[in-house]
């Protein structure tokens, strides 16, 4: 029961019926201490003192019970209309949820997406212009992409296979032992198996124009079908956080991020969308949302997609 008054306290509905019992027991209260002192003031007996204050909540209380009933019932068909209910009830429909769940999403911030989904077997790439996202201080990036047994092939070779990317100098070696080998690197991808590991990983890499690396890597077999990829990061609060589906596979701090804005994101393929690191599957859609990261966005993003 508290963990419920705790949940909803904070409800637009049964905040107002909270406050109007409170109001309820307050006057009561008051009712009752002022007849008490009246009685004891006026020098009536304890009996004739209790009968007095019977009588006089009786009659005073009446009509704010009946106005406090009358709030309940208005109450209870506004829950009703809005189809808040408790414990189990009849589950809401595909189309419903649905409407929820965008709805939530967009709830928690502004999103910029792109829902539709990409086949890259047939050699297409989509892109969105970097400065939109990777210049934020703070955000939540979301994008779906199917595995599939190319993806576990052994190879002689590690071969990587981008889910999306992103780095300045289109993407190509600057042969330049001073500096990063591809500056301004961020990117999500599949790293093959291979005759040294036979399993891969999944991976999150990012870097500024210096050698050093974030890298979150991922070792684990994903079962054939869509997965969601999420990076969130933060500069203030020092984090950069990498989950696929609803797990978070690595953390680490956010350092080493790019620090050119003024190129695109390249969805599906390394920046230069040479063949050689195209991921082979159906990519997007991709969400953005600009704020800390709450659990939440995922959550809705997913029970979006199963739907």
């Amino acid at each position: 029961m508290k963990k419920w008054i705790k949940n909803n306290w904070n409800d637009s509905v049964w905040s107002q019926v909270f406050a109007s019992i409170i109001l309820f027991i307050l006057y009561s209260i008051v009712v009752t201490f002022i007849s008490i002192v009246q009685a004891i003031y006026m020098k009536i007996s304890f009996s004739e003192s209790l009968n007095s204050v019977l009588n006089l909540l009786g009659k005073k209380l009446i009509l704010p019970i009946w106005l406090l009933l009358l709030i309940f019932l208005v109450f209870v068909a506004l829950i009703l209309k809005s189809k808040i209910s408790f414990g189990k009830g009849k589950p809401a429909s595909n189309e419903n949820r649905k409407m929820n769940s965008k709805s939530n999403v967009q709830d928690i911030e502004k999103v910029i997406s792109n829902s539709k989904e990409i086949d890259l077997r047939q050699g297409m790439n989509s892109s969105i212009t970097g400065n939109i996202i990777l210049s934020k201080e703070k955000g939540v990036f979301l994008i779906w992409a199917e595995v599939s047994d190319i993806h576990n092939i052994i190879r002689d070779d590690t071969k990587f296979q981008y889910i999306v990317s992103y780095a300045s100098n289109g993407g190509k070696d600057m042969k330049n032992p001073l500096y990063a080998k591809y500056p301004n690197a961020w990117a999500i991808c599949r790293v093959t198996p291979s005759q040294k590991d036979h399993l891969g990983s999944w991976k999150f890499w990012c870097n500024d124009n210096s050698i050093p690396r974030t890298n979150i890597e991922f070792k684990k077999v994903l079962n054939n079908g869509k997965h969601l990829f999420t990076i969130a990061w933060s500069k203030r609060n020092d984090y950069i956080k990498f989950f696929v589906d609803r797990d978070l596979v690595g953390e680490n701090k956010f350092e080493f991020w790019p620090t050119d804005f003024n190129h695109s994101i390249i969805i599906g393929n390394w920046v230069d969308k040479k063949n050689d690191h195209n991921f082979n599957s159906k990519v997007g859609g991709f969400y953005f949302v600009e704020k800390e990261f709450d659990k939440r966005i995922i959550d809705n993003i997913i029970e979006e997609k199963l739907l």
